[in-house]
């Protein structure tokens, strides 16, 4: 007989976690359950659906929590028992009444164990025992075996309207029998964590590649037509994975009207954190190929719905850089002239900080988004980048000659010149040839006007008006963004060289006065008809101003007042982007010169000794996670290496104890001190630098090992390049210690140190002397922290709370007296006077038993304060 099923019984107590601090009660649900007491029922639902919470009210109304099991599904114990056929047996050894069985996660079973767990729950039901199983829907196979079950599915655990309402007295949100059933999962709707917990039990749960896939793009597009979903997986495919998801996920929000879907609200930030390096897979065997394939295909949906904010953090965040800058190259132009320059010149500059290769059309696209931000030096550098590389694009490098042409100034107008008349003689060419030129045809306009400017100002002024005939006519005000272009090619000629107009002919002077006034004219009509002004109106209008107030075109016309002020208006507004552009730049600025200074080692590419490379891969190391509490637990990027590094143990705790020590140095003879004690000094280093060796080879990639460092006498571990479970446990203790504002979530602190940190620091290595004093320390540090925690509870008037904080701070040390002082003092306060008294036996009795000491005048005066008070009646 073993222990997991004795351990299982509650006894009158709650489980752990099951039913948080603060919850919504769900009387009908639990009603339901009860009317349907002695059938099987199964909750089928994932992650976030509240089935936990949901059992623990049914034990708590129905049973007290007396002569109920609580099975924890997920526990290896539970398969070993299934197999061993014992828990039947060993549940009427522990407690011959009636019963109620939880079994909780029931995981993915084979068909052998499926039969086992079947026989299992129709033998207890036989017996007049409640069962209540919980599972994912990816493990539910028992529709088929158990003909009577109840089940109770991830749409009957919907949030109700009776049961959505606001959290606080002042909040209004608006409730209506139309709520999608994404918009009513239950962690979402009360949850403070739960796009994380429902994001964390897609990861989990042991579903098919292709419903994963399916899943997470939806969740990222967030909604649109099922048709759509057709670039990530075949149709035959996506067909089979839309219709499980529809049946048994509600927070995809497929199965409504028409083939659409509403997926709940998911933080693109929450997604990366959580799925997106779990894709890799789901991504290999589907059309899109790689997570970069994914997050491209799931962009431009976004940009498709409108959701062009959501399309680039999807790019920043789920996207490499190399897939971002292909992706901004793809769909410059579009971003740009939609007016997201501002967050065009972020993408570019975070994609491009590793020397990708950059497409043409997002460089010229990227040069003029800088010059709408305001940073001409980096648009004029962009642009240039553009015009002299051999591999653009006519198109693009004519975008790109023609910002030089508007912004630049000596050399690199001249340069810009050289290329446009390049562009223009090789359209030409092909042109005659029967060719469509490279350059579309409204810029081949654009060419013309530029070529005509060589000869003088009034001759491009011609060559527009005729294009302005011929393509809006005569009379038209409202002009097409190419002609914007060239109008500002123009006005900006005639501000930089400020034409001498005695000395034109009649013809040109009229030519060009006839010019600037059809753009003020034309301007004045674009801002009239309340379309949304952009850059370059911006930049055309204060070209106009200049010619205006310069007096360099004899033209008495000025711009209406309503015109100056949409100007004035969208130019504030560019000032804000600008300022934002310009805080973000100092920002990265500052970031990377931080990098920098944090890890100036040998091996990173940026060092004197090793200068980056265009395409170089070195630096870019994964992260090593390494997580102390509990067992040890080792991952590089996304592989595990905790069987490598099990294979010598001593590799284990040197790794430990090098993570334990914050990547500060240690010294050689230290480490190999404790490690070998009883050996002489030289023998001692020897078998130390034996296991150094071992742990580099372990935690090595592509031949080198950027994690640990060795000087002549130290050694250390690369702290900055280290995930760990130290800063959390350090910081809970901290907020326990010193928390207890009005933001401090005490439910959220209490099931980090009940649950992540419910272990002591690696239970299995007792032979070291430093890790037992680490050990000691944290355990204590912790213990102090959670009776702090409970005191300050109570002093705020949440006993309950305080209770369960001193309840888990005596689970983890019975020895110390401070522990039973202020779970007493919970318990008077949550009026349990019988437990408060059972607390202080127990505490007597070790203290007269194990020390030969009495309980101190506090413990003895909260009794007597128990057994003295007189109640009245």
């Amino acid at each position: 007989m073993t222990n997991f099923i004795r351990d299982a019984a509650c006894r009158g107590r709650q489980p752990q976690g099951v039913i948080p601090l603060r919850h919504i009660s769900r009387p009908q649900l639990v009603n339901e359950l009860l009317a349907e007491r002695y059938s099987p029922r199964f909750l089928v639902a994932p992650a976030g659906f509240g089935k936990k919470t949901l059992m623990g009210e049914y034990a708590q109304v129905v049973f007290s929590f007396e002569h109920v099991f609580w099975i924890c599904g997920t526990s290896p114990c539970f398969l070993r028992d299934l197999d061993a056929g014992t828990i039947l047996s060993d549940l009427q050894t522990h407690d011959n009444g009636q019963l109620l069985v939880v079994f909780q996660d029931v995981p993915c079973l084979d068909e052998r164990r499926a039969d086992e767990f079947t026989a299992l729950i129709e033998e207890l039901i036989r017996k007049g025992n409640e069962v209540i199983c919980s599972l994912a829907p990816s493990a539910d196979v028992y529709g088929g075996r158990l003909k009577d079950r109840v089940l109770l599915n991830g749409f009957g655990l919907l949030v109700t309207v009776e049961e959505r309402q606001p959290r606080l007295v002042d909040e209004e949100r608006p409730v209506a029998e139309t709520l999608p059933p994404s918009s009513r999962i239950p962690c979402l709707v009360w949850g403070e964590r739960g796009q994380l917990q429902l994001l964390e039990g897609l990861r989990r749960e042991d579903i098919p590649q292709d419903l994963f896939l399916v899943a997470s793009a939806i969740l990222l597009v967030g909604r649109g037509e099922v048709s759509e979903l057709e670039c990530f997986l075949e149709k035959g495919r996506l067909a089979e994975a839309v219709d499980l998801l529809a049946r048994d996920y509600p927070y995809t929000g497929l199965g409504g009207e028409g083939d659409t879907f509403l997926a709940s609200p998911i933080a693109v930030g929450d997604f990366t954190q959580v799925i997106s390096h779990s894709l890799r897979q789901s991504c290999a065997n589907a059309l899109c190929g790689n997570r970069d394939g994914m997050a491209s295909r799931a962009a431009n949906l976004l940009l498709n719905h409108g959701e062009v904010d959501r399309a680039f953090e999807t790019m920043a965040c789920v996207a490499s850089q190399s897939s971002t800058m292909q992706w901004l190259g793809e769909n410059s132009w579009t971003l740009v002239r939609a007016g997201y320059s501002k967050d065009y010149c972020v993408a570019f500059m975070r994609a491009s900080c590793r020397h990708v290769p950059v497409p043409a059309p997002a460089g010229s696209a990227a040069a003029w988004s800088f010059a709408a931000m305001g940073d001409d030096g980096e648009a004029v550098r962009t642009a240039r980048g553009v015009v002299a590389s051999s591999i653009s694009d006519d198109s693009s490098r004519t975008m790109a000659a023609l910002l030089l042409a508007m912004i630049g100034s000596g050399e690199e107008v001249e340069s810009a010149d050289r290329a446009i008349s390049a562009v223009a003689r090789r359209s030409e060419a092909q042109q005659a040839m029967g060719e469509e030129p490279e350059v579309p045809a409204k810029m081949l306009d654009v060419l013309a006007v530029h070529a005509a400017l060589q000869e003088s100002p009034a001759l491009a002024a011609s060559v527009f008006e005729e294009q302005k005939r011929q393509r809006v006519g005569p009379a038209a005000r409202l002009w097409p963004k190419e002609m914007l272009v060239s109008a500002c090619l123009i006005l900006s000629d005639i501000v930089r060289h400020r034409p001498a107009l005695d000395a034109m002919a009649v013809e040109e002077a009229e030519a060009l006065e006839d010019f600037v006034q059809d753009s003020v004219l034309s301007l004045d009509a674009m801002a009239a008809q309340g379309d949304a002004l952009g850059w370059g109106h911006v930049q055309m209008g204060r070209l106009i101003q200049a010619v205006l107030d310069g007096r360099l075109v004899e033209v008495n016309l000025r711009l209406r007042s309503a015109t100056e002020s949409a100007l004035k208006k969208r130019g504030g507004e560019l000032a804000e982007e600008q300022g934002f552009y310009r805080r973000t730049c100092r920002q990265m600025e500052s970031d990377k010169a931080a990098r920098k200074a944090a890890r100036a080692d040998a091996f990173r590419p940026d060092t004197p000794d090793h200068p980056k490379t265009e395409g170089s891969g070195r630096g870019m190391y994964p992260p090593l996670r390494v997580n102390l509490f509990g067992s040890l637990s080792v991952q590089l990027g996304d592989v595990r290496l905790d069987e490598q590094l099990l294979a010598r143990r001593k590799s284990r705790t040197l790794l430990a104890l090098l993570v334990l020590n914050h990547g500060r140095e240690v010294s050689v003879d230290y480490l190999a001190s404790t490690f070998w004690p009883d050996a002489r000094p030289a023998a001692a280093r020897k078998n130390f630098y034996s296991i150094w060796a071992l742990l580099r080879r372990v935690l090595s990639v592509e031949g080198e090992c950027p994690y640990l460092i060795r000087t002549e006498l130290s050694v250390r571990i690369n702290y900055d390049l280290v995930e760990t479970d130290l800063e959390p446990f350090e910081d809970l203790c901290r907020q326990l210690l010193f928390g207890g504002g009005g933001g401090t979530d005490w439910e959220e602190l209490l099931a980090l140190a009940s649950g992540r940190f419910g272990g002591v620091l690696l239970p299995a290595e007792r032979d070291n002397a430093l890790i037992r004093e680490n050990r000691r320390r944290m355990h204590t540090n912790i213990t102090d922290a959670l009776v702090a925690a409970s005191g300050r509870l109570l002093d705020s008037g949440e006993p309950q709370g305080a209770l369960w904080f001193a309840r888990e701070a005596l689970r983890r040390d019975q020895s110390r007296e401070d522990i039973y002082l202020v779970q007493m003092r919970a318990q008077i306060a949550a009026d349990q006077r019988a437990a408060a008294l059972d607390t202080f036996f127990a505490c007597r009795a070790y203290l007269t038993d194990q020390l030969g000491i009495d309980p101190s005048p506090a413990l003895v005066g909260l009794y007597r304060s128990i057994i003295e008070e007189e109640v009245p009646f």
